[in-house]
């Protein structure tokens, strides 16, 4: 009798330790870049559906006030990882920041030209005699220099009205501008949602193509934790695939996060944000795949117009070590 209740005991420990690595859940903090958008469902619908919790990852969201902010807080392992502008991290990893991308979920940057509809705004050169509503040290105002040099417009020839972020979309619907630098997926649903058409072309489109978003996480943790890097990129990378075939089920996960959320609104975004997944270089491999031939023109993009100095190789801002197979 006590055999049998000593082997009944030892079976269930046993099964415990066997069952331990799957039911335990490893807590993990998620920093995005921006307040909730419609381009964020990808992550929380992967959360909500289990993605995560089926590779033993609780992970928590949180959103973000700005790519730096998000890059300098994985930098200090305040999260364990986060998601960020991809040139904006490169940047910071030439100061010593210790990140790296493991997932380049958005190869290509939604930064673009903003104007109402009948402006007639579709090339640079309609751009000559207009004034360009811009933010002071933000991406697309540091990258509009390599617009306009390759295309040989004349800096003097275009007028830069300098306005607070959240003010350009008001300076192009009250005339103060004729159009404004900034990100295709957010600015244009703005203007939209006070009843302007609008008209939108990305810098990719005009021929200076910046890396878009990605995913970004410490370099201690790719060191001492591979495995978790590996499954938490594995389920970011599910999430994203899903999302592609199937943009509207996703987007009732916003709903359980902000009950009031407009998915119309957020579809458009989420939209557009899935329509720059890939490069050429990209297509066909898994979301998160990062090109060795987009990483070395966007390095090269940097160092030519935003004077990013710096030996480092293109290799050196990320990793496919974790993309799925």
């Amino acid at each position: 009798m006590k055999r049998t209740n000593m082997l009944a005991a030892l079976l269930v420990t046993a099964g415990s330790l066997l069952a331990s690595p799957v039911s335990a859940q490893e807590a993990v903090g998620f920093r995005l870049n921006w307040y909730l958008s419609g381009w964020m469902a990808p992550f929380y619908y992967g959360a909500q559906e289990g993605y995560y919790k089926a590779e033993g990852i609780d992970v928590t969201l949180h959103e973000g006030r700005g790519s730096g902010v998000t890059i300098q807080l994985i930098g200090a392992k305040t999260d364990m990882f986060g998601f960020a502008d991809s040139s904006t991290m490169m940047v910071a990893v030439t100061k010593d920041v210790p990140v790296r991308s493991v997932a380049s979920i958005l190869n290509v940057n939604d930064a673009g030209v903003i104007s109402l509809a009948g402006k007639g705004i579709t090339s640079v050169k309609d751009l000559e005699g207009k004034r360009i509503a811009t933010t002071p040290g933000d991406s697309t105002t540091a990258t509009f220099p390599a617009l306009l040099a390759i295309h040989k417009i004349d800096r003097a020839k275009v007028t830069l009205v300098q306005v607070d972020p959240t003010a350009k979309p008001l300076a192009v619907m009250e005339g103060r501008a004729d159009a404004l630098l900034g990100g295709v997926s957010d600015q244009p649903f703005v203007i939209q949602a006070k009843g302007f058409k609008t008209e939108q072309t990305t810098f990719a489109q005009l021929g200076v193509s910046l890396l878009g978003f990605s995913l970004i996480t410490h370099n201690d943790l790719i060191k001492e934790k591979p495995d978790l890097v590996k499954r938490f990129v594995r389920a970011t990378s599910k999430s994203w695939e899903y999302a592609r075939a199937n943009p509207e089920k996703v987007m009732p996960s916003l709903k359980k996060v902000k009950s009031d959320f407009d998915t119309d609104h957020g579809l458009g975004q989420l939209k557009v944000m899935i329509a720059l997944m890939d490069t050429p270089n990209t297509k066909g491999k898994p979301a998160g795949y990062h090109a060795v031939q987009d990483w070395d023109a966007n390095l090269k993009l940097l160092k030519e117009y935003r004077d990013l100095q710096t030996n480092l190789q293109p290799t050196a801002f990320f990793t496919n070590d974790f993309i799925p197979q």
